[in-house]
């Protein structure tokens, strides 16, 4: 019976997501950065120079955990080779966009970031 609860919960995110256009299983995302490699080039820098830093990255993984403060959050991807934290602050997105990230993702989804 608690399945049928589980799945159900994530029919309606899968819903929600399209009802803003978004699809929830799409097949055409291909990161272009590894943790490993991420890690591997930047974890010896210091803060000031990562903050001259304007190279982007995509990655793609499996949330492993999810906080969120109100105003700012954070999310722990894994991939094959590494985990990653990333920070999502309303300042700097849409709270919008903010808010339907934090609110529909949960631990175990795949995100492409």
């Amino acid at each position: 019976m608690s399945e049928n609860i589980y799945r159900q919960q994530r029919l309606e995110k899968s819903n929600k997501l399209r009802e803003v256009g978004i699809n929830p299983y799409p097949n055409h995302y291909s990161p272009k950065s590894l943790i490993r490699d991420i890690k591997a080039n930047y974890e010896s820098k210091s803060k000031e120079e990562l903050e001259t830093i304007t190279d982007e990255f995509s990655i793609a993984g499996r949330v492993i955990s999810i906080r969120s403060f109100g105003k700012a959050g954070f999310m722990k991807l894994r991939d094959r080779t590494g985990e990653f934290q990333i920070f999502f602050q309303k300042t700097k997105m849409a709270d919008e966009e903010c808010d339907q990230v934090l609110k529909l993702a949960e631990v175990g989804d795949f995100l492409y970031a």
